[in-house]
């Protein structure tokens, strides 16, 4: 991801301004640029991995960003966090959130994800359930899915 630093900003941090001015984030509104690549960096440099995932999109001629994936890692385990921009379609955030979990699904680095959910991606977590994309309904919330990593040591 080329978010660059406080004295270049990177073309991912143009995609992240145009999300916020959007709506896509939990952020108030009235940010200016600089205020806003502050906190934006300031949160997510507490992740282990970020991706901004593309897809085709009517609000590109093409393929362009949909949607901000932030993941923690905690050796055999990851605790990803899933933003979908404003401009992402349904169709949009169901592949977004199929392709990432199959990813998930068959990776040999991942042992466990955990995943939280609101009560607006719940019915969509549910239906990924359905499918056998994901393998758990934890309670509170939480959804989870195993690897192919074959060791969870403690």
């Amino acid at each position: 991801m080329d978010i660059g630093d406080e004295n270049s900003y990177g073309k991912d941090m143009g995609v992240l301004w145009a999300a916020y001015k959007a709506g896509s984030f939990d952020l108030e509104g009235g940010l200016t640029q600089e205020v806003f690549a502050e906190r934006i960096i300031g949160h997510l440099i507490s992740y282990d991995s970020i991706f901004i995932v593309e897809d085709s999109s009517p609000a590109y001629s093409g393929r362009g960003p949909v949607a901000l994936i932030s993941v923690r890692t905690d050796r055999d385990m990851i605790r990803p966090d899933i933003d979908y921009f404003k401009w992402a379609t349904s169709r949009n955030v169901l592949r977004t959130t199929v392709a990432f979990f199959q990813w998930v699904r068959y990776s040999k680095d991942v042992g466990l994800c955990v995943f939280g959910s609101t009560s607006k991606s719940r019915k969509l977590y549910e239906r990924m359930r359905e499918y056998g994309i994901m393998v758990w309904h934890i309670g509170n919330g939480y959804f989870g899915l195993a690897g192919r990593k074959e060791c969870l040591q403690q």
